[in-house]
């Protein structure tokens, strides 16, 4: 089989489903469940539920609306203790609504947001996506941006509610696609002799993504019909926990199988595919 560039990712009918799947869990938890606490230092089911509305309302009020705030950041540091800042106050604000009231706002709101990302063309320039180095990136990747953050979080509020579910292929193949489009922008300063592969190897989801050095730049394929010089195989639940900082470098390779060059798999252990 030739080589095969990566491709764009179609995301929205999983992430339709997506939504659709938490707002029936939603609609089951009892009292008692809504209070838990979640991975999310401080938040509990209900905060990081109302967490996900205050995302589709900003996302809605700012990129489709055009309305922002006026602030101004300095450095990359500033931005993301305003985005924490203005969250923790959101939720806060937000704990006085109903579990009902929430789910029924989620629900209008998801609808919105998915008409507002279908009326777009996916190939057209959007806003960045700063972890995969690209700014600004294709809407398609802006879409698949959001669908990861949303996964997340719904992870969270199960795990606190104590439920396990939505880690099927069918949304975690979406999920994990999306993660590693981070590879190139993570191994930036990575030096290699030219042609070196890294190979990212996810059983669960049975799928691969690879990078080769190509003159100064990494370049990721869908498929090399080469021999990698490093592969890195992650359980799912491993790669998404690692790539979102829930999980340590040192546990994730603790946990991982690499063949190969190990210096060339280290990188991998750093990627971040959230802001963070």
């Amino acid at each position: 089989m030739p080589d095969q560039p990566i491709q764009p990712i179609d995301v929205l009918e999983p992430f339709e489903k997506l939504r659709a799947e938490l707002l029936d869990i939603l609609s089951q938890l009892r009292p008692l469940q809504w209070q838990q606490p979640t991975a999310c230092d401080g938040w509990s089911v209900h905060d990081v539920a109302v967490h996900l509305l205050g995302d589709d309302l900003s996302l809605l009020s700012g990129r489709r609306d055009g309305h922002h705030e006026p602030v101004q950041f300095s450095n990359y540091e500033e931005l993301i203790a305003w985005i924490n800042y203005r969250n923790d106050v959101w939720v806060k604000a937000a704990r006085r609504l109903s579990p009902r009231v929430v789910i029924d706002l989620l629900r209008t709101s998801g609808e919105e947001e998915m008409a507002f990302w279908r009326s777009l063309d996916p190939m057209a320039d959007g806003g960045p996506v700063s972890w995969a180095g690209m700014e600004p990136a294709p809407i398609w990747m802006e879409i698949a941006r959001e669908y990861t953050e949303f996964w997340m979080h719904t992870q969270h509020i199960c795990e606190g509610a104590g439920i396990t579910a939505l880690k099927t292929p069918e949304f975690m193949h979406p999920l994990l696609d999306t993660f590693a489009r981070a590879m190139p922008h993570t191994y930036r300063y990575t030096i290699a002799p030219e042609g070196a592969i890294v190979t990212l190897t996810i059983p669960e989801v049975d799928d691969s993504w690879h990078i080769r050095r190509e003159g100064d730049i990494w370049r990721q394929y869908a498929h090399l019909d080469a021999e990698a010089t490093t592969t890195i195989t992650l359980p799912a639940d491993v790669a998404w926990r690692l790539f979102t900082k829930g999980l340590s470098s040192e546990k994730a390779e603790a946990l991982a199988t690499i063949c190969g060059d190990d210096a060339l798999a280290e990188p991998l252990f750093k990627m971040v595919a959230i802001m963070a």
